[in-house]
């Protein structure tokens, strides 16, 4: 794992299928902290589980609304400090 990447936390949207997940997995491989949104936890659920993620490192949430995603996160995740990228 890099240096840079010991202290770096994502969020990665549409992290339970697809482009999403495979961005996701990526990152974990690098060493990055992980933590994925989606609209189905069931979803998250099984993705956190094929990336040895906890399941709470998964929050079920609709990215449309700007505010409530990241107010979500604060909830979900006070501890981390994620940065802001959109």
């Amino acid at each position: 794992m890099s240096e840079d990447a010991k202290e770096k936390a994502v969020l990665v949207t549409g992290g339970a299928s697809g482009i999403g997940f495979e961005t996701a997995r990526i990152l974990v491989e690098r060493g990055w902290s992980v933590y994925l949104l989606d609209l189905k936890q069931e979803e998250l659920d099984e993705a956190c589980g094929t990336l040895a993620l906890p399941r709470e490192c998964g929050l079920a949430c609709s990215v449309t609304d700007e505010g409530r995603a990241w107010s979500a996160r604060s909830v979900r995740w006070p501890q981390r400090s994620i940065s802001q990228a959109w």
